[in-house]
């Protein structure tokens, strides 16, 4: 019998200027028939890939990248699929503007943060990277200004990464146990210690949620590390220096 037809799912993000979206096989088939994209063999590379995974077109598919205003193409680029969680990289990367586009850094950044943000949105996610060997004076201040930090491990010098922020779990937990214990402190005329019990749960609940996290983030490091140490350019990298 034959297998069940899995659908086809975009995904579409909306920032201030731009709309990023995810194709699927058949708007990238329309996208390469139009003709507008360079490195076409990489290309059509990504949709090999999204054809193997048309349920995660957001990490194997190409994202474009276009103004909201005008809908012009603007750029795209594709993750590496999930293969490297807790990381994942930005690959392929296309620059489609006019040369001499005057906002063009500050939409470059603005894509670079949607990306990531989406990202270290997924389960599992706590860095994404992105490898720039040559990059300007220009760029660098893009990849900062999107949270992006230049790595410190020796062969990934040429490697950009972002970690996700910490979850604030204290301080929100904090303000939901408040409300909760106003309310219950309202209903039975006793507002004050509603109020302190509230809060009294809500940070011991926020700060275990908190402890959680950092459990998590340290392993994801560790892992991160760990799949850095075995990389061939790590090895190349310490086997050059011991010459």
């Amino acid at each position: 019998m034959a297998g069940k037809k899995i659908k086809e799912r975009g995904v579409t993000l909306k920032t201030k200027s731009l709309v990023l979206r995810a194709l699927t096989c058949t708007e990238l088939e329309e996208l390469l028939q139009q003709d507008v994209l360079p490195e076409k063999e990489a290309v059509f590379g990504v949709l090999e890939s999204v054809r193997q995974h048309p349920e995660a077109t957001g990490w194997y598919s190409l994202w474009t990248v276009r103004r909201r205003t005008t809908d012009e193409l603007l750029g795209a680029f594709s993750f590496c699929g999930k293969d490297k969680l807790p990381t994942a990289t930005l690959s392929l990367t296309l620059d489609l503007a006019p040369k001499g586009t005057p906002d063009l850094a500050a939409l470059t950044g603005e894509a670079l943060l949607a990306a990531a943000e989406w990202a270290q949105g997924q389960e599992g996610v706590y860095f994404t990277e992105f490898f720039a060997p040559d990059v300007t004076e220009e760029r660098k201040h893009v990849l900062a200004g999107a949270g992006f930090a230049p790595d410190t491990v020796p062969g990934f010098e040429a490697c950009w990464f972002r970690e996700r922020p910490p979850f604030p779990a204290i301080p929100i937990y904090m303000m939901l146990g408040m409300s909760v214990g106003l309310a219950l402190g309202s209903s039975m005329d006793k507002v004050v210690i509603g109020e302190c019990i509230g809060i009294s749960l809500g940070v011991a609940l926020g700060a275990a949620v908190q402890a959680a996290d950092h459990k998590s983030r340290a392993a994801a490091l560790a892992k991160r590390k760990e799949q850095q140490t075995s990389a061939p350019e790590y090895k190349q990298n310490e086997s050059e220096g011991t010459k």
